[in-house]
Order: C-alpha cells, then sequence, then structure tokens
C-alpha cells in the first residue's frame, strides 16, 4: 500500500468513526438536528436501530483506520549511496537482471522472478519460480543458478546482503517422450 493509500485509510477512519457517533448520538436527546429526527428519536426502535448502525459503523471506520496506521509501505526501489551521491535502483531493474541469468542459464521454463528491497539494511531477496527442465543433475543445477544470480547482484549492486531462494514447482517427465516423433 502506497503513502497515499494509507493516508486516506486513516482519513477515512477517522471521518467514519466521528460521523457513526453522530449518527449513534441522534437515539439520544442530545440536541435538536430537525424536526423529523425528533419525531423518530421518540419511537423506540428507531433508537435501537440508530445505536446498533452507529456501533457497526464505528466497527468498520475503526477497522480502516487501524489498516491505515498498521500498513507497510512496499518498497519499489533501493537507494546506494556513492560518492557522487546517491543512486536508486527501481525492483524492475534487478528483476530483469535475475530474468537474464535464470534465461542463460536455461535451467527453468516459465520462469517468474520478484524481488523484495529492504532500504534499511541495505539488503536484497530474490525469489525465482519456475518449471524445471530435464536435466539428471537438478540439486548442483540449482545450487549454481542460485549463486550466479546472487553474485551477479553482489557485483551490480555492491552490497552483501543479497539472497536468491529459487522454487522448482514441477519436472514433466513426459513432455520428454513425447517430443519424439512415434512411428506406426
Amino acid at each position: 500500500m502506497n503513502g497515499l493509500a494509507k493516508v486516506l485509510f486513516v482519513i477515512v477512519g477517522l471521518v467514519g468513526m466521528v460521523g457513526s457517533a453522530v449518527f449513534a448520538g441522534m437515539a439520544y436527546q442530545l440536541g435538536v438536528f430537525s424536526d423529523v429526527v425528533t419525531e423518530y428519536q421518540e419511537k423506540m426502535w428507531f433508537s435501537n436501530v440508530a445505536i446498533f448502525v452507529g456501533i457497526l459503523m464505528f466497527v468498520i471506520f475503526f477497522m480502516f483506520f487501524f489498516i491505515g496506521l498498521l500498513t507497510k509501505t512496499r518498497e519499489r526501489s533501493i537507494v546506494l549511496p556513492t560518492k557522487y551521491g546517491d543512486i536508486e535502483i527501481t525492483s524492475k531493474t534487478i528483476e530483469s537482471t535475475v530474468m537474464y541469468v535464470v534465461v542463460e542459464e536455461n535451467m527453468l521454463r516459465n520462469p517468474v522472478v520478484s524481488a523484495k528491497l529492504f532500504n534499511r539494511k541495505k539488503a536484497v531477496k530474490v525469489f525465482v519460480m519456475g518449471d524445471a527442465i530435464q536435466t539428471s543433475r537438478l540439486q548442483t543445477n540449482g545450487a549454481d543458478l542460485q549463486s550466479k544470480i546472487e553474485e551477479k547482484l553482489k557485483d551490480m549492486l555492491e552490497i552483501e546482503l543479497v539472497e536468491a531462494d529459487i522454487k522448482i514447482h514441477k519436472t514433466n517427465k513426459r513432455e520428454a517422450k513425447s517430443s519424439h516423433a512415434r512411428v506406426i
């Protein structure tokens, strides 16, 4: 959730809580809002409904308020200090660099890459997912791919806190057999 959405959630929560308190207050003889409200205040069902709806609205807006306060903004870039000034590198740049390494290794089919950035720690965590291409040394190739990704990012970003997490979904042995033409 970005900063604007957080602020809107907090504002909507505050305004909604105040509005629902005023609405629930209409059930009691606090003041004369209008003749129609005064007429309905004298009826018992109106008081019960107004209090119930006011409490319900208050709870809903209270949740909006706390969602706005407690959610973290997702960091989409990392700022790295250099002797010439700060450099801001986006997550898309990191993801495309990792995708280049994954495609170059030709170990995963339909790879999906995502990056999680930590500005305070100056750290990057990369997630790579995909289906395995038929190979006999899956663990060795996976470890090689992981180390190449980490080395490439360490070299590119010049930071030490880089972690790559590779998840291989499936291998399909039938696909290897069905690629050959069948002779009858």
